[in-house]
Formats: C-alpha cells, structure tokens, sequence
C-alpha cells in the first residue's frame, strides 16, 4: 500500500523551493509550466545538483540522479514525490482543487503509483535534456 509521506523538517526558508532533475525533458518541461501558472507567486526551483540544495536536503549529496522531485514550503517543511506535487498545488492560483482531489483516498494511492512508475521511466519517456 502506498503510504503518506511525513513532512521532513528542515531549516526555514524564505520562498517555496521546487528541487527538481533538469536533465528530464519532462521535468524541466514542468517547471516551465508552474513558473508560468504561479508567474504571481515567487517559487524557487533549483537543480538538485545546485550547491544551494545540500543546505535544504542534505540527504541529497552526492546522488547520482533525483529519484523525485522535492517541495519546501515557506516553514521548512519537504515533502517528496505525489506529496510535493499535492503541496505544491495548494499554493498556485487553482491548484488547490486539484490538490483537494489528489488528497482523497483512492486518488492519491493512484496518484502515488503512477508517479512513481513515470519517475522511473522519465529519461526513456522523454529524454534528457543534456
């Protein structure tokens, strides 16, 4: 069964942070898409191999590729994967339907599991972008 992710405490950080892989098509293709969508809320997305990162997650150091793209909210807290994503939704224009919808039980236990299948699948489904 797919469980809920606890939020991760980390330090306190001014804006939202969306750590993403920017060698996915899909994901850089993504970020694209929320900048524009919350071009009125100031969101920082960062490269998860941006030195910046290892302050926010230390437990990314040294990987090799993100297995899922994180969210910081503006408290510290991080979530990982179809929780970030539903996180992350909460706080663009419109989003929170969505989030709302992600959150009911067998919506979020599909949810989890094609996020997982996709993230494991990115680079074959769409490439790289370097």
């Amino acid at each position: 069964m797919f469980l809920r992710t606890k939020p991760i405490a980390v330090s306190t950080t001014r804006l939202p942070v969306v750590i993403y892989d920017a060698n996915c098509h899909l994901c850089e293709s993504t970020k694209n898409v929320v900048s524009r969508w919350g071009k009125n809320r100031e969101i920082r997305f960062l490269h998860f191999e941006d030195p910046q990162v290892c302050a926010l997650q230390p437990d990314l150091y040294g990987l090799e590729y993100l297995d899922s793209i994180r969210f910081i909210d503006r408290g510290g807290k991080s979530w990982k994967g179809a929780d970030a994503v539903r996180h992350l939704l909460k706080i663009l224009p419109l989003g929170c339907p969505l989030a709302w919808i992600l959150s009911l039980p067998g919506m979020y236990y599909l949810a989890g599991k094609a996020y997982v299948w996709v993230a494991r699948n990115r680079y074959w489904l769409f490439g790289r972008t370097v």
